[in-house]
């Protein structure tokens, strides 16, 4: 799962609401511009990868949504079984209530995780798949005569 979200701009591959991002860099930081399929436009920095390697925070820098001070983090942890993902974050709302920006940040994670758990469902249906086999020849009958 992680060579699915581990690229920076990824993101456009998997969330609904991502249209395109554009990868950028600043001072020696990746940057991503993300447009919104509603044409939004969000840039966010990225942090450090953890010494682990399957996980990023990345902090929001400019973009329309209720919140200020935006800090997140997307991980992968081995389970059993397959692979626990996390997206956590802090903010604070800014031109909302509290609650109405809490609603629009979880409803933004909701949709990006919800894509990829069917991401993984189809990858796992498809884990090992291989052509299916051709079909037997038809046996012809012969008639002695």
């Amino acid at each position: 799962m992680w060579q699915a979200i581990g690229e920076f701009c990824s993101i456009a591959e998997w969330h609904p609401a991502v249209a395109r991002c554009a990868a950028g860099e600043q001072d020696g930081v990746a940057l991503r511009t993300l447009t919104t399929v509603d044409g939004g436009v969000l840039v966010e920095r990225r942090g450090q990868p953890s010494e682990e390697g399957m996980s990023y925070s990345y902090q929001i820098v400019e973009s329309q949504l209720p919140v200020a001070d935006y800090e997140a983090t997307l991980a992968v942890m081995d389970s059993a079984g397959g692979s626990m993902i996390t997206w956590s974050g802090e903010f604070a709302a800014a031109g909302a209530p509290d609650a109405e920006a809490r609603a629009v940040i979880e409803d933004l994670d909701a949709a990006g995780l919800a894509a990829l758990r069917e991401r993984l469902r189809q990858h796992r249906r498809c884990d090992g798949c291989a052509a299916p086999p051709a079909a037997p020849p038809r046996a012809r009958a012969a008639r002695a005569g």
